[in-house]
């Protein structure tokens, strides 16, 4: 799927630190381009991360961990009947309804 695109990828490291002697953690912004190679409109992706590196036994460290999340809204859900709906339940709803606690990370789904 990836080869009908050209793509481009760059991070902006924000801050680098070390955690202890054995641990070190970078957190920056990233920005993917995907354009592609047939024409048409680029698709842009701008986002955030965090990476956690670990020292290795040689003395080099080596990526452990890494999360990311997009600053994009999610693309909206369509019925069946073709009307668009919200991904998510508000907290507040979810709250009200008395639905926090066991399975609640179901309970935020419609």
């Amino acid at each position: 799927m990836l080869a009908a695109f050209s793509a481009g990828f760059a991070l902006s490291p924000e801050e680098v630190q070390p955690a202890g002697a054995e641990w070190a953690f970078e957190r920056g912004t990233y920005t993917i381009t995907l354009t592609p190679k047939t024409g048409g409109d680029p698709i842009r992706d701008v986002g955030k991360y965090i990476t956690l590196y670990q020292r290795q036994a040689d003395g080099s460290w080596r990526m452990a961990r890494d999360i990311w999340n997009s600053n994009n809204p999610p693309p909206p859900v369509l019925r069946k009947s073709g009307e668009e709906r919200q991904h998510c339940r508000p907290l507040r709803e979810v709250a009200t309804a008395g639905r926090l606690g066991r399975g609640a990370d179901r309970a935020f789904m419609r």
